[in-house]
């Protein structure tokens, strides 16, 4: 950026920038300000804000890693209506959040504790309708005649808006599974938890808990070759987007036949 700040000016000055950047844990970024000919009266003022592109739209086990809120998940345990939630730590070895006793907390795995539930706890990124899709498995449990099974719940800011237990509670040989289709109007901030509560005791209680959100009304892949855009919305004006990469803000251009056929 130079052009109007440099040279030799009575009046502030000022370049703008607005930049979207892919980057991995561990990047640099540096803003230099340099000198032109000479460093005389080449004081200013340099304002930077650095902030995560995050839809609503993520996949629990693609997203699971060993960083507390990355993508919005956090990963701990909760009382059995969704209070008190405290992330655990991270055990890298194992690939789990896990203190030293139940629960224990995998993308795959999840075994809750008496008195602590697992939670799984995901942040909303933006306004909007949302979809929350998917599935908890429980695993069998009757190499202890005594075990109990377990019940799920969602919270959303404290709220229970889904309970499920019925054939996850109580003693089985054979996996048993839940499903959810849920959707709800959400706020940037809200919270959202999935908590995964033991019944009267918490032996064998393990199980696994699959979650996809999806922000109703958001775009669909891109075709193939075309990179995913995450801030693309169904708002464009050809004039603007038009460029010299088909796919680009959605846009592709060619030929037909006279019914839209063999594009």
């Amino acid at each position: 950026m130079g052009d109007t700040i440099q040279g030799n000016f009575s009046e502030e000055r000022k370049v703008e920038f607005n930049e979207t950047y892919e980057v991995q844990a561990g990047d640099e970024i540096i803003f230099a300000v340099n000198p032109e000919g000479n460093d005389a009266y080449d004081g200013g003022r340099l304002a930077v804000t650095i902030k995560t592109v995050r839809t609503n739209n993520t996949v629990l086990a693609e997203d699971f890693s060993g960083r507390q809120g990355r993508n919005g998940w956090y990963y701990g345990a909760c009382d059995w209506d969704s209070q008190n939630f405290a992330e655990l730590p991270y055990e890298a070895d194992n690939e789990r959040y896990y203190n030293n006793g139940k629960p224990e907390l995998k993308k795959d795995f999840v075994e809750p504790g008496n008195g602590r539930n697992a939670a799984y706890k995901w942040v909303v990124a933006e306004d909007g309708t949302i979809i929350v899709e998917g599935e908890y498995v429980k695993f069998a449990n009757n190499e202890d005649p005594d075990a109990d099974g377990t019940t799920v719940r969602i919270f959303v800011n404290g709220v229970e808006k889904k309970w499920m237990g019925g054939d996850i509670q109580g003693n089985f040989s054979e996996e048993r599974k839940v499903e959810f289709n849920e959707t709800y109007e959400v706020k940037e901030g809200d919270e959202i938890i999935f908590a995964v509560n033991p019944e009267g005791n918490d032996s064998y209680d393990g199980g696994r808990l699959a979650v996809t959100i999806s922000s109703v009304g958001q775009p669909g892949p891109e075709p193939e070759g075309v990179e995913p855009d995450p801030n693309r919305t169904n708002n464009t004006v050809l004039a603007d987007s038009f460029s010299d990469k088909h796919g680009y803000d959605g846009w592709y251009y060619g030929m037909c036949d006279w019914d839209s056929q063999n594009f």
